[in-house]
């Protein structure tokens, strides 16, 4: 039952923050975000490419609960190597659309 929890705290947490970037609470600053001389240098910069990220992490965060949802009504249908696969795979597949996101965000801007 690790996978599930630790699927379900990944996705909870990215929610999280995604929803403090998605709603503009995260100020300009070194510490945390996309800290890059670009998104410093112009405050509208920073807020713009924080809302994009925060929706990509909410949306990130919801298929993870998702998944962790999948596993627990599953669990004894599948074997500990497919519900690793299956965890890290959407783990994978949403970080990797959410760096992508982010990236095309500081292109565009």
């Amino acid at each position: 039952m690790w996978i599930v929890l630790i699927t379900s705290i990944t996705g909870v947490v990215l929610v999280a923050l995604g929803a403090t970037g998605a709603l503009g609470k995260v100020p300009p600053n070194k510490w945390f975000g996309m800290s890059t001389a670009k998104t410093l240098s112009d405050d509208k910069i920073w807020y713009d490419v924080h809302r994009i990220a925060g929706r990509g992490m909410l949306i990130a965060g919801g298929l993870l609960c998702v998944a962790a949802l999948a596993l627990f009504l599953l669990w004894e249908e599948m074997s500990e190597m497919t519900r690793l696969m299956i965890a890290a795979g959407v783990v994978l597949a949403s970080l990797a659309i959410l760096v992508s996101r982010i990236f095309a965000a500081l292109d565009r801007l």
